[in-house]
Parts: C-alpha cells; sequence; structure tokens
C-alpha cells in the first residue's frame, strides 16, 4: 500500500478498466455491505472510496470501501457513456466487496445508470492526520505494520470506538507516553486487554488481540512529592507474552481491581508468584513489566512491617528488592532513626549500618551529645567515633560535665579556662 491520500486527480488510475464480465455482490462469498454517500461527482466518489474515508467506513458499518457504483445522468439525446453528465442529482454507493460491470444500466434519454469500476491492488494507505498526534497518544490501525490509520487517542480521555469502527484493528503505536501514562487495549466486553508504553505492536495477533479492540484507556503514572513520599519503580513479570489478551484476568489485573492477581516472578520451580506488588502503598502501571509504588513517610514504619513481613519467605520476589530500596531512603532521615522498619520490631538503629546512621545523626547538631544520650554514646556510636563527636562537643562546651575527662586530659585546658568542668577537681588533687 501506498502511505498517501489520493486527490480526485489521479483517482483515475486506481481502478482497473471496465469489463463485461459481470459480478454482483451476491456472488462474492461472505458478508457485502452496500450503502450510498454524498457525492459531488464521479471522481469525488472515487476519491472517497479509494481514501476510505471516516463517511465512507461509517456507512459501510466500518469495512473497507473496495468498489463504487456511481449513477449519473446522459448527456441529453446522447446515450454514449463517453461523455456523462456529472451533476450532484447523482449518488455514490460504495461496497465492501469487489463487483463490477462495465455495462449500461437503465435505458432512455435523462434516465439514470450506472458505472462500477474495481479498485486495483495497489490502493493507498489511509495515512494518519497529523493533526491528532498530540502529547502522549494513541494510534489504532486497520492493518498490521502501522497501515491504514482507524483512529488516534490522546491522554487525558479515554475512547470508545464507536459500532462502525470499533474491532478493526491488526496493530497499534503508542508514542509520548514514557513517564506520563501508560495506554491499555480493551475488548468489547471490557475484560481482556493489553497494556503497553511506548512503541509499536506491528501485529496484534502476535498476542491474540488481533480485531478486537473496542477501547483505549490511559492509566496516570504519578510523580511523587519527596518531601512527604517514598517512591521505588520495581520490575515485574507483569503482562508479558502469553499474558495479553490470552490471560482472562487481564482485565482486573491492569484496572487493579485484584492487585492479588498480578504476576510478580516466576519462582524456582517454575510456578508464577502473584500478589499486590505495593502492599500498604499506592500503584501505578508504567508500562507491561514495570510498576511504580509510593508510600506515605508519615506511616511507613507500619508499612514497612507489613512489606518485610510478606516477603521474607518467598524466593524470587521483586518486593524484597523494593523493600530494601525504600528502607535505606527512610532511614538516611536520621528523625526516623529509632522508627520501626520490620518484623520483630526491627528499627533503623538496627541496621547493618547503625553506627554510620548514628554518627551522621549526631553530627549534624552536635548539641545532641550533650543531649541525646539515647542515640549519642558509646554503645551505639563505637570508640572512634564516640571519641571524635565527643571532641567536638567538648570544644564548644568545656562547661559540661559530660566533658570532665576531655578537658582534664587536654594540655594547658584546664591552665588557661580554670572554669571548665573537671578543671578545679583535678588541680585540687594535683594540689
Amino acid at each position: 500500500m501506498v502511505n498517501k491520500t489520493v486527490t480526485q486527480e489521479e483517482s483515475g488510475q486506481y481502478f482497473r478498466s471496465k469489463t463485461k464480465k459481470k459480478q454482483t455482490c451476491s456472488a462474492v462469498p461472505g458478508d457485502c455491505v452496500r450503502n450510498t454517500v454524498s457525492s459531488k461527482g464521479r471522481s469525488d466518489c472515487a476519491t472517497k472510496c479509494i481514501n476510505n474515508t471516516e463517511e465512507v467506513r461509517k456507512a459501510l458499518g466500518g469495512r473497507r470501501c473496495l468498489a463504487y457504483n456511481f449513477s449519473y445522468k446522459d448527456r441529453a439525446h446522447d446515450n454514449s457513456w463517453e461523455n456523462p453528465r456529472e451533476d450532484n442529482s447523482a449518488f455514490c454507493e460504495v461496497s465492501s466487496r469487489a463487483y463490477w460491470s462495465g455495462q449500461w444500466h437503465g435505458s432512455g434519454i435523462g434516465s439514470k445508470r450506472r458505472y462500477t469500476a474495481r479498485i486495483k491492488d495497489d490502493r493507498p494507505n489511509r495515512p494518519t492526520p497529523e493533526d491528532k498526534r498530540k502529547g502522549c497518544y494513541a494510534e489504532v490501525y486497520e492493518e498490521r505494520n502501522q497501515e491504514h490509520w482507524n483512529h488516534t487517542a490522546s491522554e487525558g480521555k479515554d475512547y470508545d470506538f464507536e459500532d462502525w469502527n470499533k474491532n478493526r484493528s491488526k496493530s497499534v503505536s503508542v508514542k509520548g507516553c514514557v513517564g506520563n501514562a501508560a495506554v491499555s487495549f480493551w475488548d468489547e466486553g471490557g475484560n481482556r486487554a493489553f497494556l503497553t508504553s511506548d512503541g509499536d505492536l506491528n501485529h496484534l495477533g502476535l498476542n491474540a488481540a488481533e480485531n478486537k479492540i473496542a477501547k483505549v484507556k490511559f492509566h496516570e503514572i504519578k510523580k511523587h512529592d519527596p518531601e512527604t513520599e517514598l517512591r521505588e519503580d520495581i520490575t515485574i513479570f507483569g503482562l508479558t507474552d502469553s499474558n495479553n489478551f490470552d490471560n482472562p484476568d487481564s482485565g482486573v489485573i491492569i484496572d487493579k481491581s485484584r492487585r492479588d492477581k498480578i504476576p510478580l516472578s516466576k519462582k524456582l520451580d517454575d510456578t508464577i508468584l502473584k500478589g499486590d506488588p505495593c502492599p500498604g502503598g499506592e500503584m501505578y502501571w508504567k508500562d507491561a513489566n514495570t510498576v511504580r509504588c509510593i508510600y506515605k513517610k508519615a506511616d511507613f514504619d507500619s508499612k514497612a512491617t507489613e512489606l518485610d513481613t510478606i516477603t521474607s519467605n518467598e524466593d524470587r520476589d521483586p518486593r524484597k528488592y523494593m523493600y530494601e530500596k525504600l528502607v535505606d531512603t527512610y532511614c538516611e532521615d536520621t528523625d526516623n532513626f529509632y522508627k520501626v522498619i520490620g518484623k520483630d520490631n526491627k528499627k533503623c538503629s538496627q541496621r547493618g549500618e547503625a553506627k554510620e546512621q548514628a554518627y551522621k545523626y549526631c553530627s549534624e547538631d552536635i548539641e545532641r551529645m550533650g543531649n541525646d544520650k539515647k542515640t549519642c554514646n558509646l554503645d551505639v556510636l563505637g570508640q572512634a567515633n564516640f571519641d571524635d563527636l565527643g571532641t567536638m562537643y567538648c570544644e564548644k562546651h568545656p562547661e559540661d560535665n559530660f566533658c570532665n575527662c576531655y578537658n582534664t586530659l587536654t594540655p594547658d585546658l584546664c591552665d588557661n579556662n580554670p572554669d571548665a568542668a573537671g578543671c578545679k577537681e583535678s588541680l585540687d588533687q594535683i594540689e
């Protein structure tokens, strides 16, 4: 097919010459639809049929126009078909089957007669209207490899195909949606669907979706607020391969009404682990194999415990990796040092890097060495960290009794500052 729109001047070359072999719709196996559309002349009628315009497709119930009849009045006192007089009183009959006859039908001056022609095999491809391609959009085509455009749907508005153009789908294209939305394509019953992000699916028959699309939906990918929320994108088994239209649960999986049915991974015994990808959190599809999970920081301690409990006994559970990443981010905030982040009352302070976390917490505000003995102590920090931070604190607060030992062991400090904590007692002992 040629990806172009044929002009009226070019229309003649897309039809075979007339023939005396008579063939009608009823003689051709399969369904046949004929209907009339408005016309301003035979070339106008031919152009509409060749380009398979929306008007023609609607008249044919979504079928492609394969042939047309144009009825016109004879030239006055001339029965020759070579010089027909075309006017708006004639009509254009389009057909979904290729049928033709090179013979005149009817007789007499002024009577209406028909001329029928058959479209050539190299009929052009109906291109996509460029003005419909905006932002994140999805296109459905009647043929494979993005040929013969059917409809373009744009983000923010789900699209239900009308009866005349639904279920004419052999390929789709999704563009401009990465990071913004995922797109799902649904069958007429609304039970089966497949999900994709940017890219072309050239042959829908590969996932049993061919000629089944009746609706297009857009699924928002939420941006998180790093001040109040935690976010992690994880790869899951999801809706790959045979899990597209072939999966009877695909509809409830994509609309998230049954998050417990979502395939997460293939286990060591080749069974599929299914479950909620984001237990206790918000879930957003990014594409068929990626989801975004968002958790509120305000109650993450309880959600983290739930997540740790669910994933602790599962093989190859992608939520384990997510849990570790989320906890890493959560525990970086030293205000959460004693918050519970797992089963068995596990806290941020008990993680492997607890000393480093405690050092960060105590050094961010050195005053904590004096007023937060629960965290900023020798047992939690370790000797090296405790000595380092203690020195920093006592250089700033020599009067604090916490600094007795530091003051008396620091050369010349008590001589220069006899009022520093521990100095008087130390001098009295020396005397």
